[in-house]
This record gives structure tokens, sequence and C-alpha cells, in this order.
């Protein structure tokens, strides 16, 4: 009685404050309107998911900046044009680290990110609970004279993002454009030597140089008998920041009693204003290589989001995220290096801590824990976290208002912001029921204490069938944690048939084989499981003969050089005995 007495005298308050007020008090009492942050308990949910195109990329960046500073960590997703492995390179179960990333590095020049997906994750410590907010940044290489990039935009990708919905007209018409920072030299080195202009004149269309000549005529009537301090509005008709630069440099050149504005350096309206020369002379001094660093800004785009990750050096997750950061150490800041320790000393420079969940994920699977996470695809993790209330339904994970996203966000799959969400979603329930040992815990956790659960798994990069477990990047890759290789033979020593051998081997599991000679060839297991397997099904038969694999005894080139290691000393020996 005394609650609802409350309620209705809060209510009537408000009727008399304003009617308004009313409505909305009694919507909110009666349950119609509720918080956006009852995450559990709603089946639509309001996040703060920020859609990032070259139109509002400028406004949104200094947000994102800020939030960045606050958070406890981020997490990262990027989109492709297409993945490395889909351009003739093949994953092997006997790639070393080194050899992976010689692979990919090759190809991934050739892997254009569409979109990238920052979500970041505050913990407030009085509502203990994280507070999520998603930035999807759509981007695209743009045409800039000196740089100008094949797309590699493969059918089967373009299948594969239409069956999620994805929006390539929203990338290729609003993409942010990007420089990194090889590229940026080059194009700073020209604005130096004065030649940039020349070269952005060189590449416009015929239509933009009229319109060009079109503006100087307007300049040039305009200035007749014109006093000093007004000011002429000139429609430049694009937003190309280059476009923009050239005429700023050139109406500057052209005419020596006026000074040219904008408001920024993709809009477009330039304004042209009479001045006196000796404001000229102060101008050139305080303002003359403003225009430079705008348009190197602009260009460099997407890039400055990575600069503002690594500066920072907060957290950052992903899942399976070793093309992600390959990618992004590419396109957005250097060329990959060739020497892959080299990589590896430069990546941790720029982001000291990393966790991959598909890592994390694999390791719970060895830690008995296979009924949490048996499937461990992200869309998979991140509904097993969400549906097993009773196994980690702590900590509470709310996005801020500003957008809808449906709850389960199945269609939403592939979708860089909403899997970046997922991402660090699973991160932080893995990390509480690690914390937690698997019991049905009501403690509360900080954020401290969660990333010291997390600190075994600290720049441990998952990457799928290869010899070595994981990469490393703050130290020597582990060892192999796969078996040692198989030679398969006949026992007659008759010529190998490899389809043969490929039929008996599919019907225990999935392996490689590699022909070692004519005769035998090599058979790599993924696991100790199928090791077994091979050597149980070929025991049973009289026509194969399996051993394991041994370099002296079946690489011919260490067989040739042990023996000539062998003789050469004993016959300089017996040579020098004898002529003693």
């Amino acid at each position: 009685f005394v609650i609802s007495s409350s309620i209705s005298t809060v209510c009537l308050l408000c009727l008399v404050i304003s009617p308004r007020v009313f409505l909305v008090s009694v919507l909110w009492n009666c349950g119609f309107l509720s918080s956006s942050f009852e995450f559990s308990s709603r089946k639509q949910i309001t996040c703060n998911m920020v859609d990032v195109t070259d139109s509002n990329f400028e406004d949104i960046f200094p947000t994102f900046e800020h939030q960045l500073k606050k958070c406890s960590f981020v997490a990262l997703d990027c989109e492709f044009t297409s993945l490395p492995f889909d351009v003739d390179i093949v994953p092997s179960f006997q790639d070393s680290g080194s050899e992976r990333y010689k692979k990919i590095s090759q190809t991934i020049i050739q892997c254009f990110p569409l979109q990238v997906g920052v979500s970041h994750f505050t913990y407030d410590r009085n509502l203990v609970e994280y507070k999520a907010t998603i930035f999807k940044f759509n981007v695209c290489p743009k045409f800039f004279g000196l740089f100008d990039l094949n797309i590699n935009l493969k059918s089967s990708s373009v299948q594969f993002l239409k069956t999620y919905n994805f929006d390539f007209n929203k990338v290729f018409y609003h993409g942010i454009p990007y420089l990194n920072q090889t590229q940026s030299e080059i194009v700073l080195d020209q604005m130096k030597k004065g030649i940039l202009s020349e070269r952005i004149f060189n590449i416009m269309t015929f239509d933009e140089r009229e319109a060009l000549a079109g503006h100087y005529e307007t300049i040039r009537k305009w200035l007749h008998g014109i006093d000093v301090g007004l000011t002429l509005t000139i429609q430049v008709g694009t937003n190309c920041p280059h476009i923009k630069y050239f005429l700023h440099k050139e109406i500057r050149k052209c005419f020596k009693n006026v000074w040219t504005f904008h408001s920024t350096i993709s809009s477009p309206e330039l304004s042209v204003k009479r001045v006196s020369e000796e404001e000229r002379l102060s101008l050139q001094v305080t303002s003359e290589f403003k225009i430079d660093e705008e348009l190197l800004l602009s260009l460099r785009g997407f890039a400055r989001v990575l600069d503002a990750l690594i500066s920072c050096k907060k957290p950052i997750v992903g899942h399976n995220m070793l093309i992600d950061l390959l990618s992004c150490y590419h396109h957005f800041y250097l060329p990959l290096p060739d020497d892959y320790r080299k990589f590896k000393t430069n990546l941790n420079s720029l982001f000291p801590v990393l966790y991959d969940t598909k890592f994390i994920s694999h390791e719970m699977k060895r830690m008995e824990f296979r009924d949490v996470v048996d499937n461990i695809s992200l869309q998979n993790l991140y509904m097993t976290f969400q549906d097993k209330k009773d196994l980690a339904f702590k900590p509470t994970i709310c996005l801020e208002t500003g957008g809808m996203y449906d709850k389960d966000g199945v269609h939403h799959a592939h979708d860089a912001g909403w899997d970046a969400f997922m991402t660090g979603f699973c991160f932080i329930k893995m990390m509480h029921f690690l914390k937690a040992a698997g019991n049905k815990s009501i403690e509360h956790y900080s954020n401290a204490e969660l990333m010291n659960v997390a600190a075994p798994f600290k720049n441990k990069i998952n990457i799928g069938r290869a010899f070595v477990p994981y990469l490393q990047l703050d130290g020597p890759d582990p060892l192999s944690s796969r078996p040692p290789h198989l030679v398969v033979s006949y026992i007659n020593r008759s010529r190998l048939n490899l389809n043969h051998l490929d039929s008996l081997l599919v019907e225990v599991g999935t392996f490689e084989v590699k022909q070692l000679s004519p005769y035998a060839a090599t058979v790599a297991a993924p696991n100790y499981h199928s090791y077994h397997d091979v050597i149980k099904k070929f025991s049973k038969t009289n026509d194969f003969r399996v051993e394991k694999y041994s370099i002296l005894k079946h690489h011919k080139w260490a067989r040739s050089f042990f023996i000539v290691g062998c003789i050469l000393p004993a016959s300089v020996t017996v040579w020098y005995y004898l002529k003693t």
C-alpha cells in the first residue's frame, strides 16, 4: 500500500508539472517503458551501435577516442573481400608458425577489410556490470592517383556475405578511406616537395578541370572593385578532399590578394576572402600547412582508429584473430615484414595484451569443460553463454542506448560490429566461469580479478590445422603437440598408389599425405587418437608397412650426408695413417 501510494503521489505531481511527463510516468510504472539496461529479461535489447561511414567519421572519431580511453578492454572483428586460404593457400598439419605466417603474408595484400567492428567494454564498479558500445566502421581504399589498388572480391565471398545481408553499397559508396604509414610518408614527401598538386591535376577528369576553370573565372570577376575583408563562397561540387586541396593551393597561387578557408576538408564549400598584403603574409606563416595536415588526416582515415588502439594499449580480444591482426597490420600500419620473429616483436610492441577466445575455448575443452564449450564457433559460444544462466549468468553485460539489435543476434552474424560485441561478451563469460571453477557461484568478480584469470591465455593466438598448437606473440612458439609423422609403404616394395592409400585413410579420419618417394608416403595425423587408429588399421593388413618417420632413415639428403660424413673422415684418417 505504501509503495502504490508513493507511485500515485509521484504521478499526480507529474500531472501538475506537465501532462506529457505524467503520461511518461504512467507508462513507466505500468511497465510499458523500461530501462535499456535490463539485458537479461528483454527479447529486444537496445544498444549503442554506431554505424560509421566517410560522411560521419570525423564527427564520431573524437567520441570513439574518448570512450576508448575510459574502457576496460576492446573487442575486435573484421569482414574481408576474401580470406588468404581462398587464394591458392592450403593450411597444413605440418606448418610451423613461421611457415603459416609466410603463407598468409604472401596473400594478405589481396584480402581487403570491408568492415571493422570495435566494441568497448567498460566495467562499472558501482553497478558491478560491464557496459558495451559498438562501432562498426565501413572501410574501403579510395583511388588517389599515387595509389590505385586492385580489390580482389571473390564470388564465393560475395555469396557468403550476401547470405548475411551485407551492405556492399554502403562500403563501396561510403567506405572510410585509409593509408598505411608507408603510403602516408609518400604523400607527405610529395607535399614537402610541392609536387602533390601537379599529381592531383594529372588524375582529374575533364569535367573536374572544366569546373575548376569556372571557379577561377568566378573569382577573377568577383575581385574587380572588391574591398578587403569581403568573402566569396564557392560550391566545389564534390566532397573529394584531394580536389578541395588542389583548389586551395591553386587559388592561393594564382591570386595574390586572397586567402581560402573551409569548415572541413571534405565539405562541398570553400570560402575566398579578399585580404591585405600584411594579412596574407601572416596567414602564410600560420595557416599555409594546415591544409596539408588536414588532407593527410583525411587520407589516413580509418588508420587513425588503429593509431588510437596502439596509443591506448588496452587489452584487445578477438575470435580466431590471426587474419584480423595480419590484415590490420598490413593495411593500416605497415607492410608485413618478411621475418616472422620481427613481425611478432613489432606486433607485441603495438598491442602488448591480446586474447583469442577461439584459443581459450580450445583450452576449456581440454580442461574438461566440453559440455560448456562443445561447439566453439563464435555464434554458438555466444548462444551458449547467453542461455546457460545456471552456468555463467554473471557478470551483467549491458548495451548502452542508441540503436536496436535483436537479443539473439543470429541474423547479425558476420556483421563486424555485432561479432565484436559477441567476442567481448564470450570473453567476459568464459573468464567468470573459469574463476568460479564451474560452480554456480553467486559471487561478483571485479574486472581486475577476471583479467588475472585471463593471464595464462595472454598473447596466445589460435592457429588451426598446424604443427604448433598456437602462436606465442611475446616469446617463442610452443613445441608441437601433434603426433610424429608416419611413413607408409607396401611390404613388397612396389610403387605406392596414393589414391588407394587416400581411400583407406578416409575411413579413419582426416589426414595429410605427402609423397616421400615412388615407394613411400608420409602421413600426418591431426591428433594422437587418429594416429593410433591409423596404426591399428594398417597393422591388420598384410599389404602395408607403417613406421615412424626418421630423418636419418627416410630423408634422402640426410642419409646421403650421413654416409658422406662417415666415409670422408674415415678416408682422411686412413690416408693420413698410410702417409705417416
